[in-house]
C-alpha cells in the first residue's frame, strides 16, 4: 500500500518491479487481495499519467482470470489495446488465458486466431482452455492442427492438458498414441505427466494399464495417489482403492477432498461402515466438514451402510440442503 502513496517519479521506477513482487508473494497473500492491489496500483499509474508497461497488463489479466472477473478483464483488455500492445504475443496470450479461464472459450479462440504469430505457450493456453471447459474433441483437434502447421511440437504442458481430454471422451486409442509420444520424448519421468497417464487410462477403463504406469513412477504425489484411488473406485475395484488409501496414510500423505470422496465411494459400495466412520473423523480433522461434495459423499456412504440415523443428522445440519441428493 506504501507504493500507492509514492510520488509519480518513484512510481516510474516501481512500474516494472512492483507487480512481479506481488505475484511472487501470492502464496502468502490471498488471491483476492493480490487482485485488489494490482488494480489499485494500475489506477494510481493512470491517475499520475505514468505509462504502463506490458507486464502491468499481463499481471492484471492473470489476476482477473484467477478471480474469474471477466468484466474487469475486458476493461484491462481495452486498455491494453489503447496502449498499443494488441500485437504483442506475450500480452495477447494473457488475453487468451483470461477468456479461457472465465469460460468464454469462443472469445479466447477469436483472440488466438487473430494473432499474427503464436508460440507454444499460446497454443498450450488455448488447448488447455478447451480441455478444461469440457470441449475435449476441440482440444485434441487443436493439438493436431498445431503439429500440421509444423511450428511447434507438444511439450509436457501440452500432454498434461490433452490427456484429461482423452479420458473425458474415453479415447483409449488416442491416449495410447500420446503415451507413445511421451515415451519417445522422455516425459515419463515427469510426475505430472505420469499422473495424467494414470488418470487417462483409469477413465478409459484400462485400470491394469493405469496401475502399471503408477507402479513405475519413481516418486508419487497426493495427486498421483488420488488418481489411482479414484481410478479403482470408478471402475468397481473398491478393495484395491481402499488398499491404496491405506498406503497413502501409511506413507504420511495428507488426504484431500478428492481422496475423501473416492474413498467414501469405495466404503459405500463395500458397506465398510467402520472405515467410513474413520474417514468421517478425518473429514473433521482436515476441516472439510463444510465442503458440500464431501458431506454429500458421507451421507451417501452412511445410507448405503444402513446408518440412516447418522445420514439424517448430517442432512439436518446442512445449510444448503437443496444441493444435496444423498438422501434421495
Amino acid at each position: 500500500m506504501v507504493a500507492l502513496m509514492m510520488p509519480p517519479k518513484s512510481l516510474n521506477l516501481l512500474n516494472s518491479k512492483l507487480t512481479p513482487c506481488i505475484i511472487q508473494c501470492s502464496k502468502a497473500i490471498p488471491i483476492t487481495l493480490i487482485w485488489i492491489l494490482l488494480l489499485a496500483f494500475y489506477s494510481r499509474l493512470r491517475y499520475d499519467d505514468v505509462t504502463p508497461v506490458i507486464y502491468n497488463f499481463s499481471y492484471l489479466l492473470k489476476a482477473c482470470a484467477d478471480n474469474s472477473d471477466v468484466v474487469k478483464g475486458k476493461q484491462v483488455h481495452a486498455q491494453l489495446i489503447l496502449h498499443g500492445f494488441s500485437d504483442s504475443l506475450f500480452a495477447m496470450t494473457s488475453v487468451v488465458n483470461l477468456y479461457a479461464k472465465c469460460g468464454m472459450v469462443g472469445d479466447a479462440y477469436k483472440m488466438f486466431d487473430r494473432m499474427p504469430e503464436r508460440d507454444l505457450v499460446c497454443w498450450n493456453t488455448v488447448i488447455s482452455g478447451y480441455a478444461q471447459n469440457g470441449m475435449s474433441k476441440r482440444a485434441l483437434e487443436l493439438v493436431l492442427r498445431m503439429q500440421e502447421e509444423g511450428c511447434n511440437r507438444p511439450d509436457s504442458v501440452t500432454i498434461v492438458s490433452i490427456l484429461p481430454a482423452c479420458g473425458a471422451i474415453g479415447s483409449f486409442k488416442m491416449g495410447k498414441l500420446i503415451h507413445g509420444y511421451v515415451f519417445r520424448n522422455g516425459f515419463e519421468s515427469l510426475v505430472n505427466v505420469s499422473t495424467a497417464l494414470v488418470d487417462m487410462y483409469a477413465k478409459c477403463g484400462s485400470v491394469d494399464t493405469a496401475r502399471l504406469v503408477f507402479d513405475k513412477m519413481d516418486s508419487k504425489t497426493v495427486v498421483s495417489l488420488n488418481a489411482m484411488i479414484d481410478g479403482y473406485a470408478r471402475n468397481g475395484y473398491y478393495d484395491e482403492a481402499l488398499i491404496i488409501f491405506q498406503k497413502m496414510l501409511d506413507e504420511g500423505f495428507k488426504p484431500t477432498n478428492v481422496t475423501i470422496m473416492s474413498t467414501l465411494h469405495a466404503c459405500a459400495e463395500t458397506r465398510n461402515n467402520e472405515l467410513g466412520q474413520y474417514v468421517h473423523k478425518l473429514v473433521n480433522q482436515l476441516c472439510l466438514g463444510s465442503n458440500v461434495a464431501v458431506v454429500n459423499s458421507l451421507i451417501s456412504m452412511y445410507c448405503k451402510c444402513q446408518r440412516v440415523d447418522i445420514a439424517a443428522e448430517l442432512f439436518e445440519n446442512l445449510r444448503e440442503k437443496h444441493l444435496f441428493h444423498g438422501m434421495l
